[in-house]
C-alpha cells in the first residue's frame, strides 16, 4: 500500500457479540477509561485565561469529558473515589471566565468562547449551586450567541463546529435542563434557562438556518446548475459542504434532534435532502463528497468530511423520526458502513474529528440506532473493534517508539477532538450501548428511560438526542 494514503489497511476481526465476549470487551473499555484519565491528569494543568480556549483541543474540552463522565458513571465502571473527584476535576480544567459578544459566524461552543460557558453553566446544573458571578458571566456569554443566532441573517455561517447549528446543539441541551420541574436549589437558574430557551427562540434559530440552506440551494443552481443540487445547502468559506462539522449532514443531524412539534413542518425538506445525500454515496460506492460540487478524487473517510457524517445522520433520523425513514436507505448504508470500516483506520491517530475513534463513534451510533437488526451487528462488531484498536495509538501506548508508529502523535494529545479526552468519551458511549445490548441478551427489559445513563454521542453534534450536555 501507498504510504501517502490517509488510512491504513488493516486485518482487523469485527468482535464477536456473544455475552462473554462483550463483558471482555466492557472490562477493557473500562479499564482504558481509568488508565486514560490518570494519563490526562498527570500531562495537562489549568490554563490562566478562556481568552483562546475551545472545547475543540482546549481545556475546557478535558472539562466536557469529565461531565460527561457524571451522566456515564455507571456504565464506565468508575469506582467511587472516581466518581466523587468529577466536579473538581471539571473545575480543574475549566479556566477563568470572561463575557463575550459572539459575533455571526462564530457562535458555536466548539471553537467559540461560548463552549467554556455553556460546560461552566451545566456543571453549575449538574453541581447546584455554583458561584452567582460565574453563572451570570458564563450565561451572559450564551445569551449574547443565541440573540445573534436568533437575529442575524449572515449567510456562510450555519455548520457546527463554528456556526448557527453548533449553537443550537447547546441550545437543545440546556432545554434538557429547562423543562425538568424540580425544587432543588438550581430550580431558580433552570427557570432562567426558559426564559431565553423558549420555543418561540429555538424556532426562530431553526427557521433561520432552515432559510439559509434554501437560499443556500437556490444560489447553487444559480452558480453550477441543478444537477448536483440538493434541497438545502449551507455555504461555508466558498464551498457547500457535506460532512458532519462543516457541512450539511450536521446541520441536519442537530435540527432533527429539535423538539419535534419545532421541527415537523421542516421535515419534508429536510428528509428529501437526507435521501439525495444517501443517493450521492450511493452512486459514489459508499464515499460521501467532501462538497459539492463533487471533484475530489481521493474521498475523505472522517467525521469532518465524508460518509462517517452520511452515518451519524442516518443514526440521529432512525433514532428521532423512525417513520420517516426509507427502506430505499439501506444499499448505500451498507455501502458507507463498508467504507467505513475499510478505509476508516487513519493515519492521523485516535482523534474524533480527524480520526479512528470519530469513525468507530459513527458506527457505534448507527449500530445502536439499528439495534436489533443483522446491519447494526455489524455495524457494532466493527466499531469496537476499532475502539479497541485506539488503545494501541499515541499518546496512549508506548510499545513502540512514536517516530515507529503508523499512527501519528495528534498536535493536541489530550484534547476533547484530536486527543484522548475524545476517545474516553467514545469508550463512555460503547460501555452504555455494550450495557443495553446485555440487557437484551439476558432477556431483561432495558430500564426505563429516566433511570438508564444516556447515549450522549459526539460531542458538539450528537446523533441520539440532547441527553443535557454538549
Amino acid at each position: 500500500m501507498s504510504s501517502n494514503r490517509r488510512y491504513l489497511s488493516h486485518l482487523l476481526e469485527p468482535i464477536a457479540l456473544d455475552e462473554e465476549n462483550l463483558r471482555t470487551v466492557l472490562s477493557a473499555f473500562q479499564a482504558a477509561i481509568l488508565s486514560a484519565i490518570k494519563q490526562i491528569e498527570d500531562h495537562t494543568s489549568r490554563s490562566a485565561s478562556d481568552k483562546h480556549d475551545s472545547l475543540y483541543t482546549g481545556d475546557s474540552g478535558v472539562s466536557l469529558l469529565f461531565l460527561r463522565l457524571v451522566l456515564q458513571s455507571n456504565a464506565a465502571g468508575l469506582p467511587d473515589d472516581v466518581k466523587n473527584s468529577l466536579q473538581a476535576l471539571i473545575r480543574t480544567h475549566l479556566p477563568p471566565l470572561a463575557e463575550y459578544q459572539p459575533v455571526p459566524g462564530y457562535l458555536s461552543p466548539l471553537e467559540t468562547p461560548v463552549g467554556p460557558a455553556l460546560v461552566e453553566v451545566f456543571t453549575d446544573l449538574v453541581y447546584p449551586p455554583g458561584s452567582a458571578a460565574v453563572w451570570k458571566t458564563s450565561l451572559t456569554t450564551v445569551k449574547n450567541s443565541i440573540r445573534v443566532a436568533s437575529h442575524d441573517f449572515h449567510t456562510g455561517g450555519d455548520e457546527v463546529l463554528y456556526g448557527r447549528a453548533g449553537m443550537l446543539w447547546g441550545m437543545l441541551n440546556l432545554v434538557r435542563w429547562a423543562d425538568r420541574n424540580s425544587k432543588e436549589p438550581d430550580q431558580v437558574r433552570r427557570l432562567e434557562l426558559a426564559s431565553i430557551v423558549d420555543a418561540h427562540t429555538l424556532s426562530k434559530v431553526i427557521g433561520r438556518i432552515i432559510d439559509i440552506g434554501k437560499a443556500g440551494s437556490t444560489a447553487f443552481i444559480r452558480k453550477e446548475g441543478s444537477e448536483e443540487s440538493l434541497p438545502l445547502m449551507w455555504e461555508w468559506h466558498g464551498k457547500y459542504y457535506l460532512g458532519a462539522i462543516h457541512g450539511v449532514a450536521g446541520i441536519l443531524t442537530v435540527l432533527l434532534q429539535a423538539p419535534h412539534t419545532l421541527i415537523a413542518p421542516h421535515l419534508p425538506i429536510i428528509i428529501s435532502t437526507v435521501s439525495a445525500l444517501v443517493l450521492l454515496a450511493e452512486r459514489n460506492n459508499g464515499h460521501l463528497p467532501s462538497s459539492l460540487p463533487a471533484r475530489n478524487k481521493n474521498p475523505l473517510v472522517q467525521i469532518c468530511h465524508g460518509s462517517p457524517g452520511l452515518l451519524i445522520l442516518l443514526a440521529t433520523i432512525r433514532t428521532r423520526h423512525p417513520t420517516h425513514c426509507s427502506d430505499n436507505w439501506d444499499n448505500a448504508e451498507q455501502m458507507a458502513c463498508r467504507v467505513v470500516w475499510q478505509e476508516g483506520l487513519l493515519r492521523k491517530g485516535l482523534g474524533v474529528c480527524h480520526g479512528a475513534s470519530g469513525n468507530a463513534w459513527s458506527l457505534l451510533l448507527f449500530a445502536h440506532a439499528r439495534r436489533g437488526t443483522t446491519i447494526g451487528d455489524k455495524a457494532l462488531a466493527r466499531a469496537l473493534a476499532f475502539l479497541l484498536q485506539a488503545m494501541h495509538m499515541p499518546p496512549l501506548t508506548l510499545i513502540k517508539p512514536v517516530n515507529q508508529s503508523p499512527y501519528c502523535t495528534p498536535d493536541h494529545p489530550y484534547s476533547l477532538f484530536e486527543g484522548i479526552a475524545g476517545v474516553v468519551c467514545a469508550w463512555a458511549d460503547a460501555c452504555v450501548v455494550i450495557q443495553d445490548r446485555l440487557t437484551r441478551i439476558g432477556g431483561g427489559k432495558p430500564e426505563k428511560r429516566e433511570l438508564r445513563e444516556p447515549v450522549l454521542g459526539i460531542p458538539g453534534l450528537g446523533g441520539m438526542g440532547a441527553g443535557g450536555v454538549l
